[in-house]
């Protein structure tokens, strides 16, 4: 099968996105299946991948037709359009490629993945619905917006599937021992310092206040260092300072450690080598959240805050350890408990690896792959 994937932000580019990011991991496991592929997407990309299209990423009507254009001539088997509200701006034209490819006689099935349907500006679910409305099929990431989806668009739901996300930086190539010090060697401790680690963007809510202030509890005669790995975006520097402001008021001093980028391998290696990974999320764990799934790719176990739907990967006290969210206190009880406790640890992690395959991308990819050669998966068909 030949498959045609559509995203805002190819990765790597100017524009760190996690969108961005799952397309190109999915691509990459379409075509270890043995499917062939090409990308649209804008000139911001920076890949040096083969049949990549760049658009000049305005979303205008010039975008739309130029992506059909291409669609046209490439002749591919199926479209997968990615979609959150910040992309392809606030105007409707992107939003009608679907029903000019389905109006445009090509034999081509359409289904647009939704990852979120929260930010943006109010016109986002209305154009969410439009998308839902026009493509052969609607693909869900998470339980969550599969059981919005459900309640607001009934009427679509036999056009509807679930399909997750999977993580964007690959497994350890360490074993836990030499990881472990690998990791302590780079921040400058001791083998036996107890070490947290966070991953991913600096961005408001993702919990890093709570988190702050709970290091700052985990203090005694062998204080907890935490580890924040990932590249801060132009949009959160702001924020990013004000962790910083908060750091010195608080007197974490040399115990907060801030890596900056780095190769996705190389933050996997260093990620496994910690005691606990920590993502305390401050509207509760979502499998929307690739950060999270991270952790799943590590195995090094989760402590975050309660989820906000439940989920077979996500409970608590055997898969994940979760506390109530934007509690400092609940957050540093928790920490604590884990780290001194063996045997909750091997239980997490025990959970962990029997439901990690789930997120797996051969997994995932064989699932798209699955859903677009069924037979009622065309246009205009319910799926």
């Amino acid at each position: 099968m030949r498959i045609a994937l559509i995203t805002a932000h190819y990765q790597p580019a100017t524009v760190p996105c996690g969108v961005g990011d799952y397309t190109r991991c999915l691509r990459g496991a379409l075509e270890a299946l043995g499917h062939q592929s090409l990308v649209l997407t804008s000139v911001r990309t920076r890949t040096t991948e083969q049949n990549v299209h760049r658009l000049p990423g305005r979303w205008d009507r010039h975008d739309t037709l130029a992506a059909w254009r291409i669609l046209r001539a490439a002749r591919p088997d199926a479209v997968l359009l990615q979609y959150t509200p910040e992309h392809y701006g606030f105007g409707v034209a992107f939003k009608l490629l679907p029903l000019l490819i389905r109006r445009g006689g090509a034999a081509l099935r359409t289904a647009t993945t939704f990852h979120t349907l929260i930010g943006g500006r109010w016109i986002s679910r209305p154009y969410a619905a439009l998308l839902a409305a026009t493509s052969g099929l609607v693909i869900s990431t998470n339980g969550e917006l599969t059981d919005l989806f459900r309640r607001r668009l009934p009427w679509w739901r036999a056009r509807l599937h679930e399909i997750p996300i999977g993580a964007n930086i690959p497994a350890p190539r360490l074993v836990p021992a030499t990881a472990r010090q690998r990791l302590r060697n780079s921040l400058g401790l001791e083998t036996e310092a107890p070490v947290l680690a966070t991953f991913g963007f600096p961005a408001p809510g993702k919990g890093l206040e709570t988190l702050f202030r709970a290091l700052q509890q985990l203090g005694g005669s062998q204080p907890v260092h935490l580890t924040c790995i990932g590249e801060t975006r132009e949009q959160d520097r702001f924020h990013r300072a004000q962790l910083e402001t908060l750091a010195d008021q608080l007197g974490l001093g040399g115990r907060l450690h801030w890596t900056g980028a780095m190769p996705g391998q190389d933050a996997a290696d260093l990620l496994s080598g910690a005691d606990a990974y920590v993502v305390p999320y401050d509207e509760g764990a979502s499998l929307r959240r690739g950060t999270l799934l991270a952790g799943f790719r590590i195995g090094v176990p989760i402590v975050t805050t309660t989820p906000r739907y439940p989920d077979p990967a996500l409970r608590p006290g055997e898969t994940i350890l979760a506390v109530p969210p934007r509690s400092p206190e609940a957050l540093a009880q928790g920490i604590q408990g884990l780290l001194g406790d063996a045997e909750l640890q091997e239980r997490i992690r025990h959970g962990m690896r029997a439901v990690q395959s789930r997120f797996e991308w051969p997994a995932i990819a064989a699932a798209h792959i699955a859903l677009l050669e069924r037979p009622t998966a065309t246009n205009g068909q319910p799926g």
